[in-house]
């Protein structure tokens, strides 16, 4: 699927799907979306994908890859938008790779799961995200009621963050696996990466690795949070203006 958004002033999604729409392979075959924002757009929702409300991509063995570059206009213009319950699933092999650019304005992250939105490997499928912003967050995995989560069982989950603000913020939101590794690496003008009120757990290895480039500025901020791994090793590096790490309550 590729669709771009068109020229009204708000929501003008290059690909929306709402209402628990779904899209679904139940065997090899490959899914993939590629949506751009409206350009001429002057206003607020210009995501060039949006998964809403309780709508689900899923694969069983084929891999999922989104790629998605936000619009135009004021706040709100994400790469990559998952939001109020939407969901990614790869059920066996699928691999998900999700790849975001915000577009202008505030809150453009290049990707972003909110109010409670998943993106799962129940089996041996890898999830990575990429996302960059020079406006935002680069990825932004935000809460809700119980909490964003991205899970897997056994494949590895890489989350890789560039932003004008935080290269990848956590807050309210949950990154665990089962024995696969995980990895977040995040270079923002804040913090490279910042996490509050968290959880990072896994029976893998664990990397974190932070950049801060602005003043007064940390690589890892840890705020409340877990960081946890049963069986394997823990690598926190952060690099900052101000403090490399800085930990409270963690």
């Amino acid at each position: 699927l590729s669709g771009t958004g068109g020229n009204g002033s708000d929501f003008n999604e290059g690909i929306l799907l709402l209402n628990e729409a779904q899209i679904s392979s139940t065997g090899t075959a490959t899914i993939t979306l590629i949506g751009k924002g409206g350009l001429n757009s002057s206003g607020v929702s210009n995501q060039g994908i949006a998964i809403d409300t309780y709508s689900l991509i899923t694969s069983v063995d084929g891999d999922i890859t989104l790629t998605g570059t936000g619009g135009n206009g004021t706040e709100y213009n994400q790469g990559i938008l998952l939001l109020f319950g939407g969901e990614i699933l790869s059920t066996g092999e699928a691999n998900i790779t999700l790849t975001g650019t915000g577009g202008q304005g505030i809150d453009s992250d290049g990707i972003r799961l909110d109010f409670d939105s998943y993106i799962t490997s129940s089996d041996n499928g890898s999830i990575t995200l990429t996302g960059t912003s020079t406006s935002s967050h680069g990825v932004y995995i935000g809460g809700g009621l119980e909490g964003s989560i991205i899970s897997s069982n056994s494949g590895s989950i890489e989350i890789d963050g560039t932003g004008e603000s935080n290269g990848v913020f956590l807050g309210g939101s949950f990154v665990t696996s089962n024995s696969g590794t995980i990895k977040i690496q995040g270079t923002g003008k804040n913090y490279g990466i910042y996490t509050i009120y968290s959880e990072i757990t896994t029976d893998g290895n664990i990397e974190l690795l932070g950049t801060g480039t602005n003043d007064n500025d940390d690589g890892v901020y840890l705020e409340s949070v877990d960081v946890i791994s049963n069986n394997g090793s823990i690598d926190i590096n952060g690099k900052g203006s101000d403090d490399g790490i800085y930990a409270y309550d963690t």
